[in-house]
């Protein structure tokens, strides 16, 4: 008996850590009301800042999704060690995480308990339009509004002038990317996460992201747009933590 007590004990005292990878445009100010709830279940949540905006501002943008692959699969590598952890990310983000997985998985270190990607295709999915980025302001701007993701402010010009950098900056190392075949499958489960009525998404292929990992994938719908995570981030959260206890 003392000794699956002491199993047990051991089991409550590793640390469980999730990453958060924002979507383009957006800085890591967009877990900011995340935080609390995730507190009743992981023990560090890290909202990683990319380069270019937040606290990163002065950083230059990424040149293409490796760079940001790159970079972020240092942040994660810095930061773990023996504890579980997972990662979730948010359009761009997820397709940045679906990269920066195989650079973590180059360095040895220890596999996440789970990834969660939300918002995206299957990565050898073709983006709709590669000449997205160099939209003229109006174009562009309603192209994004359709998504759902703009808020009022941006109607302000200051706003736009602050932020429509970002988002071509992002939009562009999006439309430059070119899924390659990788020699091997996730090996960790995955979610692929969405809103039920997001344009973005060919609802059609989604299952694809099944080929992607040589262990579970669950296919898991909301309600709302691409950017349903702002009003379901409490049952979001919910399914996140279910996935990790697994």
């Amino acid at each position: 008996m003392k000794g699956t007590y002491l199993i047990l004990y051991k089991q409550t005292m590793i640390k469980k850590k999730i990453f958060l990878l924002p979507c383009a445009g957006a800085s890591s100010y967009m877990y900011y009301i995340w935080k609390e709830k995730l507190r009743n279940y992981f023990d560090e949540i890290h909202c990683i800042e990319l380069a270019g905006r937040g606290t990163r501002a002065k950083d230059p943008f990424y040149q293409n999704l490796n760079d940001a692959a790159s970079d972020v699969a240092e942040y994660i590598t810095d930061r773990i060690s023996d504890e579980e952890y997972g990662i979730f990310g948010h359009s761009m983000g997820a397709l940045i995480l679906f990269e920066a997985y195989y650079k973590i998985a180059e360095n040895l270190c220890k596999q996440p308990k789970h990834l969660f990607f939300s918002g995206l295709n299957a990565p050898n999915e073709p983006t709709q339009d590669k000449e997205v980025y160099k939209y003229d302001n109006e174009k562009f701007i309603q192209f994004i509004s359709l998504l759902g993701g703009l808020p009022e402010q941006f109607k302000s010009k200051w706003v736009q002038a602050k932020f429509l950098p970002i988002l071509r900056a992002d939009f562009k190392i999006i439309c430059d990317y070119n899924y390659i075949i990788k020699p091997d499958k996730i090996n960790t489960n995955i979610s692929v996460l969405c809103g039920n009525s997001d344009i973005s998404i060919n609802y059609a292929t989604i299952g694809k992201w099944k080929d992607f990992t040589n262990k579970d994938c669950t296919i898991k719908i909301f309600n709302g747009n691409h950017f349903y995570l702002n009003n379901q981030f409490t049952d979001l959260i919910k399914y996140i933590e279910s996935k990790m206890k697994i």
